[in-house]
């Protein structure tokens, strides 16, 4: 069995909807009750089949590539570059 509910919606207007599941209905209805509270308490819940490996990729796509732009793409000697010489810092 599932249940859900509507917790509210996002800026773009789509719903945010958390579920739970269980064997019965009993069992749906009290997973979902703590994935409300969870969520009304501001923990992050994530999918059950995320996973080390996901996190590290994405961060490595993301987080990683947009603090290394943002750190080279400065003044040299700022921000952790050391180099004064313009020309041995790399690109963006």
């Amino acid at each position: 069995m599932i249940a859900s509910l509507t917790v509210g919606y996002t800026p773009a207007g789509k719903r945010i909807v958390k579920h739970g599941s269980g064997k019965t209905k009993t069992e749906a209805k009290n997973k979902l009750k703590e994935i409300i509270r969870d969520y009304e308490d501001g923990l992050a819940v994530a999918p059950h089949d995320y996973t080390v490996a996901d996190a590290v990729t994405y961060w490595l796509e993301h987080a990683l590539a947009t603090a290394t732009k943002t750190r080279w793409s400065s003044t040299p000697g700022s921000h952790g570059c050391r180099s004064r010489d313009p020309a041995l810092v790399p690109e963006p």
